[in-house]
């Protein structure tokens, strides 16, 4: 077993951020998300990010983004970039 590969995992940060958002501001919305994660994807520490929607009856979606970093120091520095 490698330890190391699991200690890194151990120390991994998941930013999970829910946004309720009317449906007419769906395509706005999810393209600002594109841009901020492009932008994320570019920096030290990255790891992964995911984006999540679910349909909140009519007019609303829920949109769950979620981006893991290495360790809090990179997600601490991620932070004051965007």
């Amino acid at each position: 077993m490698n330890h190391s590969n699991s200690d890194e995992r151990a120390e991994r940060i998941y930013r999970v951020d829910r946004f309720q958002v009317p449906l007419e501001g769906r395509a706005e919305f999810l393209g600002r998300i594109e841009e901020t994660h492009t932008v994320l994807r570019t920096l030290d520490g990255f790891v992964d990010d995911h984006v999540v929607e679910r349909t909140d009856g009519p007019g609303a979606v829920t949109i769950v983004t979620v981006v893991i970093w290495r360790d809090a120091a990179v997600q601490a520095a991620a932070e004051g970039t965007i």
